[in-house]
């Protein structure tokens, strides 16, 4: 009975263990900032996609916590932001003539910052992901 009681646990407990990315937002002069903490070190890609912008890692049992996504900024820059389950991915939409420029602030903490005006040429950033 013990056994199945720790098997039962674990079992339920299984959802929790799931990673969690964290995102959070600031509004700056020119720039809004998207930051996403995933807590450990990850492979990503930025690109373009039909809503705006995309972020794909390839954990797609990464859930996101949007919760603070917009308690800082309005959505002058930043209209949307989502993380379908089961994707890995994070959605970004714009509300502005603006682009996105990525970077890795160290590893595991990805930084998006969305620019007014037109992206710089050759941006390897208004490339369009490949579809799964």
């Amino acid at each position: 009975m013990i056994r199945l009681a720790v098997a039962l646990f674990v079992i339920l407990a299984m959802p929790a263990l799931a990673q969690t990315g964290r995102v959070t937002s600031g509004e700056h002069d020119g720039f809004t900032r998207v930051v996403i903490d995933f807590g450990k070190p990850v492979d990503w890609q930025f690109g373009r996609s039909e809503s705006g912008y995309e972020l794909r890692q390839p954990d797609t049992q990464m859930a996101y916590d949007l919760t603070s996504a917009f308690a800082l900024i309005g959505k002058s820059r930043l209209a949307a932001i989502e993380g379908p389950p089961g994707t890995g991915r994070v959605q970004i939409g714009l509300a502005c003539a603006c682009h996105a420029i990525p970077f890795e602030f160290r590893p595991g903490i990805v930084v998006i910052d969305l620019k007014d005006g037109p992206p710089p040429k050759n941006s390897i950033f208004e490339e369009y992901l490949e579809q799964p």
